[in-house]
């Protein structure tokens, strides 16, 4: 297997607000052309993280001051990689996020606002992962780029 170089990094910190995730939005969005994304593979991978951290910022720190938000991205020649790190509330574990089919009726029926989040997530990216470990939520999002995602 030949070798996967790698650009420069991003590293964000930011508060748990709408304003400042969508800043940190704005600066994932000129990384990935700063590192020669298509523009369709950018706005994919833009999608995917903005519902990431919306969700943070609407659920993880519900009812709490709003915390810090860690997102990190390193790309190389065949996969970006997206980390998004919080000390909110620990995400709850079910079908939806653990990357089963859900029926998306059922998640309507039963999430306040329908759990479509997580579809779109999963749609947009090719692998998630979710870990929850000392007092922290780490989820990573994985965009494989000699491949498109499964598209809108």
């Amino acid at each position: 297997m030949g070798a996967d170089t790698q650009t420069a990094g991003l590293a964000l910190r930011f508060r748990a607000t709408g304003i400042a995730a969508r800043r940190a939005n704005c600066a994932l969005g000129s990384w990935l052309s700063e590192a020669g994304l298509p523009d369709d593979r950018s706005e994919d991978i833009r999608i995917a993280v903005a519902e990431a951290v919306n969700n943070i910022v609407e659920h993880a720190y519900l009812g709490l001051a709003p915390g810090w938000i860690r997102l990190t991205g390193r790309k190389t020649a065949r996969r970006v990689e997206i980390c998004i790190s919080d000390s909110g509330t620990p995400l709850p574990v079910g079908p939806e996020t653990e990357g089963h089919p859900v029926d998306p009726h059922a998640l309507k029926r039963t999430l306040p606002e329908g759990g479509f989040g997580w579809i779109l997530i999963r749609k947009l990216t090719n692998r998630v992962h979710y870990r929850r470990g000392a007092g922290r939520n780490l989820l990573t999002l994985h965009f494989d780029l000699s491949t498109a995602s499964q598209g809108l």
